[in-house]
């Protein structure tokens, strides 16, 4: 199966999304700036990999 576009762009969308559901969870144990340090690291370790939802 080819990746489309369209498969891009709804990881970029997971990957924000699971991005944004970490650092809530994590807000209250780090700073705002280890908060931004851990964001850095998550789009460097997802770099390259397609995200898709369970069960698609």
């Amino acid at each position: 199966m080819a990746i489309t576009m369209e498969d891009i762009i709804e990881s970029n969308r997971i990957k924000k999304e699971a991005c944004n559901n970490c650092k809530d969870t994590l807000k209250d144990n780090l700073t705002p700036k280890q908060l931004e340090k851990f964001e850095d690291v998550f789009y460097s370790a997802a770099e390259g990999y397609l995200f898709k939802r369970k069960g698609h």
